[in-house]
């Protein structure tokens, strides 16, 4: 988008902004009224609730009438709670207009005049109730008069305070909604005068020059590089500013032109000297690289020659490194078998002293046994002499049961007797009872102690047999307790045996071991002596590879040289053109100095 339509879309934003607020405050004040309408429904409400509270004290008061002008036996005014809807009435109409007491003096008078008022009507309603109608009459025609007509015209003097009130409020709020729409649309044409005007502004001081200062680009733009045409500067402006720096600009890109016009010139006289200088290097460069080509060669064949003379002496010293391995893996064994040997006759002597401590063992193990068989004898005769006194018990606890069931039918036929007796038998019932209580308790008790002794008599047998099945294994044990000393004595004789061969051997292997050091330090000599002509021959193939490997590299650097002149060329070649096309694209603007030949 151009920058005069931008401006022109900006000013045309801006106006329908401005309508946009005016017809916004508009829509406010519609609302405003919609709201003063509200409240003056509620109030035209409180007059309705105000009119039913009228009419509820008419009603009222013509009962009272009508009760005063029937006859006695007539029935009597209205209860109450028709005056509580009088006063509702009213209560519902304050909140519904809710003015303040400021405003209406009727509206501060209204409850005490109704209170009188209700009073007297409560009064005339009791001297009715008590049948006193002429003293009813008399205060319904003084103060009860007095009070109704004072209330009705509270009630209308707040009828038309509220009417009038409504009115002005309405009037004041349609007459505040008309200014602010007046205001308000003549606000929207103030925007709109403003928008045309800024509009004009823009067009007149803003577009003018732009497009002045585009037409004189234009033509620049257009003129083949003719860097000699200037800007026109004839305001004070921005325009002006833009003008003066695109002058300045044009000033600085001739200068710079000129600059790199001169430095064309110079560029090919360096450029001459370069192509000679880079014939003179090629020359070298060439003559350098065959003499690095034969010293190569040399470097080659010296290098295959060391590679022969250290690949045998590594055939060397792999043959004496077995050798020395065979050696050591020889002597390792001897010792090993030396140290083996010692171990199998401590071991030896370990096993010869263990079989006679547990040769010991099993003869105190063989006295012990002996002892705990005849201790589980002896407890075998006392569980057996345990079993005959239990049977005894039992005899006993079975005749203290047959004592007891006597005893027990003794005391019923003594009750059966008592209570034949009569009065006379009651104290010999009472003891026959208890004696046939205790009767009972006794068998209870002999039952119980029966039960206990047949459990006890149970695992009495079971601890029989478990002692007389010890007797037996003690038996069992006893006998290859006798089998395993005799075993540990046969043990310790050929142990004896062992270690007598035992030391023999290890004479033998501490003699090998001696020879097989001294071979070892010999394998080591001459393991020592070859690793030494093997590090001189590899030492010296590392240097002739490093020499191969320099050779190689200054050949390779030669050969980068030899590339780098030919890119040289090649680049010289590409700068005599670019050069060219640079001279003849600088040629082509227009500019205040003289080009040079």
């Amino acid at each position: 988008m151009t920058i005069r339509g931008k401006l022109y879309t900006f000013v045309s934003l801006l106006t329908v902004m401005l309508l946009g607020i005016s017809y916004f405050a508009l829509f406010i004040t519609m609302d405003i009224l919609s709201k003063s309408e509200h409240i003056y429904e509620e109030q035209l409400r409180g007059l309705a609730l105000l009119g039913q509270s009228e009419r509820q004290i008419t009603s009222l008061h013509l009962s009272v009438t009508d009760s005063l002008l029937a006859d006695p036996g007539s029935p009597l005014p209205q209860s109450p709670g028709d005056t509580r809807k009088a006063l509702e009435f009213f209560q519902g109409y304050e909140d519904a207009v809710n003015l303040p007491a400021e405003e209406s003096t009727s509206l501060a008078g209204f409850e005490p005049a109704f209170q009188r008022w209700q009073g007297l009507l409560e009064d005339i309603r009791a001297l009715l109730t008590r049948e006193q109608k002429d003293q009813a009459l008399s205060v319904f025609q003084g103060d009860y008069n007095a009070a109704h007509l004072s209330l009705l015209a509270l009630l209308s003097g707040l009828s038309e305070q509220t009417a009038q009130s409504a009115q002005n409020n309405y009037t004041q709020v349609r007459h505040y909604g008309w200014t602010l729409l007046v205001f308000y649309n003549i606000y929207a044409g103030i925007g709109i005068v403003l928008g045309l005007l800024i509009l004009w502004t823009v067009h007149t001081t803003v577009l003018k020059p732009i497009r002045q200062v585009t037409t004189r680009v234009t033509q620049l733009s257009s003129s083949e590089g003719d860097l000699t045409m200037r800007l026109p500067i004839q305001r004070r402006d921005e325009m002006t500013q833009l003008a003066g720096n695109l002058n300045s600009f044009i000033d600085k890109t001739e200068t710079i032109l000129l600059v790199l016009r001169n430095a064309l010139l110079e560029a090919n006289q360096v450029k001459s000297g370069i192509m000679e200088s880079i014939r003179q290097n090629s020359s070298s460069a060439v003559q350098i690289s065959a003499n690095i080509a034969s010293i190569a060669d040399q470097i080659t064949t010296m290098e295959r020659v060391v590679t022969q003379a250290t690949q045998a002496a590594q055939d060397v010293h792999q043959g004496v490194t077995i050798i020395e391995e065979q050696i050591i893996n020889q002597a390792a064994m001897a010792q090993e078998s030396t140290a083996s040997v010692g171990q199998m006759i401590e071991s030896i002597q370990r096993l010869s002293r263990i079989a006679q401590d547990r040769q010991q063992g099993t003869s105190r193990l063989s006295t012990t046994l002996r002892e705990g068989e005849e201790k589980v004898q002896g407890s075998l005769e006392a569980v057996q002499t345990m079993h005959d006194d239990i049977d005894s018990i039992l005899s006993m606890v079975k005749l203290i049961s047959g004592i007891a069931s006597q005893t027990n039918l003794l005391a019923m036929n003594a009750a059966i007797e008592a209570a034949h007796a009569g009065d006379a038998g009651r104290g010999f019932a009472v003891v026959a009872d208890e004696i046939r209580k205790l009767a009972e308790t006794s068998s209870q008790q002999s039952q119980s102690i029966s039960t206990v002794l047949s459990g006890i008599v149970e695992k009495i047998k079971s601890a029989l047999d478990a002692t007389q099945f010890t007797s037996r294994v003690y038996e069992g044990i006893q006998s290859e307790v006798h089998t395993l000393t005799s075993a540990f004595q046969d043990i310790t004789d050929n142990t004896q045996e062992m270690n007598q061969g035992g030391s023999q051997v290890l004479q033998a292997m501490e003699q090998l071991n001696h020879h097989s050091q001294t071979l070892t330090e010999q394998a080591q000599n001459l393991g020592s002596s070859n690793q030494k002509i093997t590090a001189i021959m590899e030492h010296l193939g590392n240097i002739s590879s490093f020499v191969d490997q320099s050779i190689g590299e200054i050949n390779q650097g030669m050969q980068a040289i030899a590339d780098s002149m030919e890119s040289l060329n090649a680049l010289s070649a590409g700068l005599d053109q670019s050069l060219e096309a640079a001279d003849q694209n600088i040629g082509r603007f227009k500019l205040s100095e003289p080009r040079q030949a």
